[in-house]
């Protein structure tokens, strides 16, 4: 409230990765708002005063064309922003200088992992590659938009190894603000499916559905290690002292 407006465009991701709750909530198709009708809203919001402003959409170049034409159109009102997209952004050199010309300064992607075999478990697009990862980093840092990249810790190739390869990659990448969650089996989810028919899920409280708790049971380390080692990789990006 203090920093953002919340603006969502549309709903939905053409992509479906095992373990997201985006498809689980908005079923297949991915839905947008008419163009201007979303220009007219950034007016409204601009008029208000000068926060920060947030695209909420899961995926805001889930229709590039589209997200061509809302960008061209915002550049005129000089605003200040942040996204969440996918590494499909890299694809197309003018939408990423869309995005630069037309005043975003942080893009939220998920990474998820610095484990390829990770990557493909999770049927993440042929974009993710963790040999990459820093190139495209740099690239986009280098248009003065800043990276917020996402992990996810506890998927099935993770071992106790994870959590050191996971803080080294985020420090050796310099992006700008990253964040790290526990693999969490939501209801709906393919990976909560399958979990389920491993007889790895456990019977915690939704309460421990929050992304920072162990809810089923890690198929190369205990629960207290994925658990000790999520607390173990937080303290480490987050410190004074990092990156060294």
């Amino acid at each position: 409230k203090y920093f953002f407006h919340l603006l969502q465009t549309s709903r939905g991701c053409p992509f479906d990765c095992e373990f997201c709750s985006v498809k689980a909530m908005y079923g297949q198709s991915y839905r947008c708002k008419p163009v201007d009708a979303v220009v007219e809203e950034l007016k409204i919001i601009d008029n208000l005063d000068k926060k920060l402003i947030f695209f909420a959409d899961d995926n805001l170049v889930g229709n590039k064309n589209r997200t061509k034409e809302l960008l061209r159109k915002i550049i005129p009102l000089k605003l200040v922003y942040a996204v969440q997209l996918s590494l499909d952004v890299l694809k197309d050199e003018e939408l990423l200088n869309l995005f630069a010309e037309s005043g975003c300064k942080r893009f939220l992607i998920g990474f998820e992992s610095v484990s390829n075999s990770n990557l493909r478990q999770m049927e993440k697009n042929a974009e993710y590659k963790v040999e990459k990862y820093k190139e495209d980093i740099h690239r986009i840092q280098s248009l003065g938009i800043e990276v917020q990249g996402t992990f996810i810790l506890g998927y099935d190739f993770d071992d106790e190894s994870c959590f050191e390869k996971t803080a080294a990659f985020i420090n050796d990448t310099d992006m700008a603000a990253p964040a790290v969650n526990i693999l969490t089996p939501f209801p709906g989810t393919r990976i909560c499916e399958r979990i389920k028919s491993e007889g790895r899920l456990l019977g915690r409280s939704w309460s421990k559905y929050d992304l920072s708790h162990v809810c089923y049971q890690p198929k190369l380390m205990s629960v207290e290690a994925l658990e000790n080692g999520y607390a173990w990789v937080r303290q480490q990006i987050y410190s004074y002292d990092f990156p060294q």
